[in-house]
Order: C-alpha cells, then structure tokens, then sequence
C-alpha cells in the first residue's frame, strides 16, 4: 500500500492525476511502483547524492551536511545556492530545480 501511496504522490508532483481515489484504488489493486524511488543506502532520490556532491565540489551550492538540508513534504531536498549581490546569503530551490538552473 505505501508503494501505491508513493506512485499517488509522484503522479500528484508531476499533475497527472485527475481523480486521486481512482487512482490510489487503482494503483492499490495493481500493485503499483513510484517510477522515481529513494536509494536506499541514503534515503534521498537516485541521483541526487552523486549530483549534491559534485556540485559542492564545483562551489555552486553552499556545503551544507545532508541531513540538515530541508525537505519538502515528499521527501525532496532544497539546496542552498549562494547569492553574489549579498542581498541575502542564500536562496533556497528544490534539488531538481537546480539542477536545471546550473545545467549539471
């Protein structure tokens, strides 16, 4: 059931979901999978550990320990991007939003 719940919430991120009882029920009685699962070594989604790294390593996000970056209600990390005008120290984005900014 937490696997059908899981696809219900992926569908729900992307907005393809037009009925979600349906769809849960439906997800339920066909045994459903999340097409985007966690790794499970760590808990965050497959590829963002290698991703996170990497940009640390390039200095495009602020070097900030996993486990203290904030998640959102699904499970996704935000990242810390460093502001140069000093206007503030930081903006906060959705990993995958900033992958796509920084085109890594």
């Amino acid at each position: 059931m937490t696997n059908a719940i899981a696809a219900l919430r992926e569908s729900r991120r992307k907005g393809t979901v037009k009925n979600p009882s349906g769809y849960l029920v439906k997800a339920i009685q066909q045994k459903w999978q999340p097409m985007e699962t966690k790794d499970p070594k760590s808990g965050y989604p497959h590829g963002f550990w290698d991703w996170y790294q990497k940009v640390i390593a390039l200095g495009l996000v602020e070097n900030v320990p996993a486990n203290h970056l904030s998640r959102d209600r699904n499970g996704e990390p935000f990242v810390r991007l460093p502001i140069q005008d000093g206007s503030r120290p930081y903006l906060l984005k959705p990993w995958r939003e900033a992958m796509v900014m920084l085109e890594t």
